[in-house]
């Protein structure tokens, strides 16, 4: 769940916060509901920002923007400030300081 990732991952414990993640986007994808489809879409920037240094512009954007869709048709106050968080991410991977801004040293902390 994505609880569990943000628990995981204050721990330290960056491995096991992405599968906790990634079992969560799959989970929220397909259940159907509002809420689930809000915790995948926080699961998606969780995991664009746990996995930036290893994932392509390309895959970073395509995790970003299935964040903005998902979080967008949950209708939920979580889902809809995933969608603007989704926006301010993409943004930034289109910005020219995009590489090793000393202010974004927040990388480990979860969205949402």
């Amino acid at each position: 769940s994505v609880n569990l990732g943000h628990a995981l991952l204050a721990l330290e414990r960056q491995l096991e916060a992405r599968y906790a993640y990634e079992q969560a986007l799959s989970r929220g994808r397909s259940s159907g509901l509002p809420a689930g489809r809000a915790a995948a879409a926080n699961a998606a920037l969780n995991l664009g920002a746990l996995r930036a240094d290893e994932l392509t512009t390309e895959q970073l954007r395509e995790l970003f923007t299935l964040a903005g869709v998902l979080g967008r048709s949950s209708g939920t106050p979580l889902g809809t400030e995933c969608a603007s968080q989704s926006v301010r991410a993409i943004a930034q991977l289109d910005s020219p300081e995009a590489d090793g801004d000393p202010e974004e040293d927040d990388e480990d902390r979860p969205f949402a």
